[in-house]
């Protein structure tokens, strides 16, 4: 099989792959557009927290989370969205991975099976071709004149005689 036959059975395989991942889960401009989003929230956040806690009279911002429900807001507020964001990076690339895997094993398959094909396509040409040469049936003649007739013919077209598939 040759390589540009093989490149394009995998890139078709690999799309039919790519469209069963559901279009949230796939690393395009939308989905890297998402995650910029949650980034930048995420900075506005922290930036609306560090001067909440400045106009409060503090300098360090740790002094100002001094209870312990002030810091699990700003903790849940700031970090669990990276997380999430993480999370579902680290999805998108497994699955994008899996289905170029899926994609690679095909495409290997399906080069062997095309040379197996070939291989097979070979043997019965051979049998077509060459062995009906060697096994071509004798001729057959008429018994009464002796001419020569065609196959598959059961009468001689000169003298009428019936013929039969044995001499007499």
């Amino acid at each position: 099989m040759k390589t540009r036959d093989n490149d394009e059975v995998l890139e078709s395989y690999f799309q039919a792959e790519l469209n069963k991942i559901p279009s949230f889960f796939r690393l395009n401009k939308l989905s890297m557009g998402i995650a910029a989003s949650i980034g930048v929230l995420v900075v506005i956040f922290l930036q609306c927290a560090v001067f909440f806690i400045k106009a409060r009279g503090e300098n360090n911002i740790f002094d100002g989370i001094t209870n312990l429900m002030t810091f699990a807001i700003v903790f849940c507020c700031a970090i669990i969205p990276v997380l999430i964001t993480v999370l579902w990076f680290i999805t998108c690339y497994c699955l994008e991975k899996k289905a170029y895997r899926r994609a690679s094993e095909f495409a290997r398959k399906h080069s062997q099976w095309d040379e197996q094909r070939v291989i097979k396509e070979h043997k019965e040409f051979l049998k077509e071709y060459k062995e009906p040469e060697e096994q071509e049936p004798e001729p057959q003649y008429c018994p009464k004149c002796g001419l020569l007739l065609m196959r598959g013919e059961t009468r001689c077209g000169s003298c009428g005689a019936e013929v039969t598939g044995e001499e007499e």
